[in-house]
């Protein structure tokens, strides 16, 4: 791994590698949400180099931070130390290889419209298939499965996405949502969703 010099966001210092997808709006968008409390069992999904999941151990949470990408998880130990903040990492394909439940799940999808033919690590941490929505509606119906009675999800996805589609099929699986952050870009609109159970 390229030793570079560490980025600073929200007093995380960040070391990056080529093949891991790095914070940018969304994954900023959705950091505002980490509001978890000590010994709370927190997930970071996706975890990319690991900010989710590192803001969430710096407020004394209990973190998994996961990813399908080995890259990722190499990367998001790295960032840990340097940190010195302690997280478990581990590989999976959404909850694959994930049976707990957790007081607060944050997830960043592959959202962006894609063809599924990309192979790069960073070209499969974007690729949300034809409509940007593949990876989303293999996610939602799991969510319930992994939260505590009072757990929270938070997730982002575009408006380009369908928001009206995501609320009609957290309806379908019994889950109370709102919207709780907005961030309009060039030519989308960034959603995160807070869910719970009902």
């Amino acid at each position: 791994m390229k030793q570079i010099t560490p980025i600073e966001i929200q007093e995380i210092k960040l070391f990056s590698d080529k093949q891991v997808y790095f914070p940018r709006e969304d994954s900023l968008l959705l950091a505002k949400q980490v509001k978890v409390f000590p010994k709370s069992k927190t997930l970071d999904l996706g975890c990319g180099t690991g900010l989710i999941g590192l803001i969430g151990a710096k407020q004394n949470a209990i973190v998994l931070c996961a990813d399908i990408n080995p890259n990722a998880l190499k990367l998001t130990e790295k960032n840990a130390i340097e940190n010195q903040l302690k997280v478990e990492v581990r590989e999976s394909d959404l909850f694959s290889n994930i049976k707990e439940k957790f007081d607060f799940i944050y997830f960043n999808p592959p959202y962006v419209i894609e063809e599924g033919k990309r192979k790069e690590w960073i070209d499969k941490a974007l690729d949300g298939g034809k409509n940007g929505r593949k990876v989303i509606d293999e996610f939602i119906p799991k969510i319930k499965k992994h939260l505590t009675e009072n757990g929270k999800c938070f997730f982002l996805q575009s408006n380009l996405n369908g928001i009206k589609e995501t609320e009609l099929k957290l309806e379908k699986q019994l889950l109370e949502f709102e919207i709780v952050g907005r961030e309009k870009l060039f030519f989308e609109e960034l959603i995160v969703f807070k869910v719970w159970k009902k």
